[in-house]
């Protein structure tokens, strides 16, 4: 009895919460945002049952700038759409799909989400390789901010490039 109580058996774990290990990975993006994503328009129609396969079509119908909530805390598409890829956490194989688009790269936000989705998913040494190869990619991509800005007519600029 006294030589199994020594053998002491745990879990190497980080010294850093790390939230990469957590077993559903929607649980990254902060609660509220989550609930008014579920509770949101967008979501409930497109979202709702789309699996690895069908939401592509979706992304590159509907995302067409990089956001995350507006002024009035509504979730934009982009931020829908990474949540979605969160519960669904399609393979490596899909992910390596998504990103290089079978080497056409036609869809620089299915792109750019699929990037933002690495990030916060693989390890360290994975996202650099990853990240290596994307190095080049130079396209511009459109940024909706949380508060409009006005350009010297006083008409709102919706999109920052």
């Amino acid at each position: 009895m006294a030589a199994d109580e020594s053998k002491v058996y745990y879990k190497k774990q980080a010294k850093y919460h790390d939230k990469r290990n957590i077993l559903n990975k929607s649980y990254l993006v902060e609660p509220i945002i989550r609930h008014r994503i579920h509770d949101s328009k967008f979501y409930k129609q497109h979202l709702y049952l789309a699996n690895e396969s069908t939401i592509l079509p979706i992304i590159t119908k509907h995302v067409h700038y990089i956001s995350g909530v507006d002024s009035m805390g509504r979730p934009s598409p982009f931020l829908q759409c990474l949540l979605r890829m969160l519960e669904l956490e399609p393979s490596k194989e899909i992910i390596k799909v998504y990103s290089d688009q079978l080497s056409y790269n036609e869809f620089k936000y299915l792109t750019a989400l699929t990037l933002l989705y690495i990030r916060l998913v693989y390890t360290s040494e994975e996202i650099y390789n990853i990240f290596d190869q994307h190095a080049q990619d130079y396209r511009k991509l459109r940024i909706k901010l949380k508060t409009p800005q006005f350009d010297s007519m006083q008409q709102p600029i919706h999109y920052k490039l």
